[in-house]
């Protein structure tokens, strides 16, 4: 078993201009977009642009594809399927960036193979999209492994999605937070640990380290505060300045000029809460001092080459969904 987290978005569609009037996704002036990603989905993710943010000059090419495997047979499998009964469409997309050169290194440190940057190395990723029956709100989870994620390049692949084949409909997105349950944590939880991630590292620290510059942020730096005595976590101005960040009162949960800043640590940084309240964990993050979502970790089965394995991750996702209480699926899992 190995740890996953995994990222919830919810999502609304809504004719141009009318956000307080969003449609019923399963009935978009006739059209259900559960049928209509059925039919469309595989072939747009395996068709998409890989010049998908040309406007943006520092954004890299980068190859999207529905990812396949080989049975015992030979047979290519798409690694995607659509569970109609619950309405939702379950896969994995590999994804990975064209630009950069380098070295494929073996256990023994000897190169095996040159990256050019013509080549890309994709890494397959999970994704549940799910739309209830006559809801205006659907719901997706990605996949995160460690510092690796795709929640916010899934957001703009299915923004383009709707709004390629559906011109005049907005699609509107955000963080799905369980609000009450965050809240607690939050506020009353035990804090286990503080992490602080930056993926921008002063030039001088990356040589005073000995870290290759990478133009495209290739690396992610932490610092985490953890707490040795359990039964209190941590206490004293770092949580009070959580929680009043988190109610909207404060804008600063660290003073980011003494030390901080020297190592890339600053207020754009994402901070991450591990809380435990009530027998249960969670991690929150604040991705700037009051944007909040919530992480979910979860333990899965992994193949044989070290990724998640579709039917365990799956399993976790519905297991997770039901949780909440949406009443999205008809009975049971």
């Amino acid at each position: 078993m190995v740890e996953r987290g995994l990222e919830i978005k919810k999502f609304i569609i809504y004719p141009q201009y009318f956000k307080n009037q969003p449609y019923d996704l399963d009935n978009i002036e006739g059209i259900d977009i559960y049928d209509f990603l059925k039919t469309e989905w595989h072939n747009y993710v395996n068709t998409f642009d890989q010049n998908w943010r040309s406007d943006d000059v520092n954004e890299p090419k980068r190859f999207f594809k529905i990812t396949e495997i080989t049975d015992n047979e030979g047979n290519i499998i798409p690694q995607i399927k659509y569970r109609d009964s619950f309405r939702y469409i379950a896969g994995k997309i590999s994804t990975g960036n064209y630009g950069q050169g380098g070295e494929v290194i073996d256990e023994e440190k000897n190169v095996v193979f040159n990256i050019e940057p013509t080549h890309a190395v994709p890494k397959p990723f999970f994704f549940l999209i799910c739309i209830p029956t006559h809801s205006k709100v659907g719901y997706y989870i990605t996949e995160k492994d460690r510092i690796y994620g795709i929640s916010q390049t899934f957001s703009i692949l299915l923004k383009n999605f709707i709004q390629k084949f559906h011109s005049g409909k907005t699609f509107a997105v955000e963080n799905f937070v369980e609000d009450a349950i965050v809240r607690s944590h939050i506020t009353n939880g035990i804090y286990d640990e503080v992490t602080l991630t930056t993926s921008r590292l002063p030039r001088n620290v990356e040589d005073q380290y000995g870290i290759a510059h990478y133009e495209n942020n290739e690396y992610t730096v932490e610092l985490k505060i953890k707490a040795k005595n359990k039964q209190n976590g941590i206490i004293g101005s770092l949580k009070r300045n959580i929680v009043e960040a988190f109610n909207g009162r404060c804008n600063n949960v660290l003073d980011f000029t003494n030390g901080f800043r020297e190592i890339g640590i600053d207020d754009r940084s994402t901070i991450t809460i591990k809380s435990s309240h009530n027998g249960r964990t969670r991690n929150i993050q604040l991705d700037q001092p009051n944007r909040l979502r919530s992480l979910y970790k979860i333990s899965v089965l992994v193949d044989a080459d070290g990724h998640a394995n579709f039917g365990s991750i799956e399993t976790e996702c519905i297991n997770l969904l039901n949780s909440f209480e949406l009443n999205i699926f008809p009975y049971g899992n």
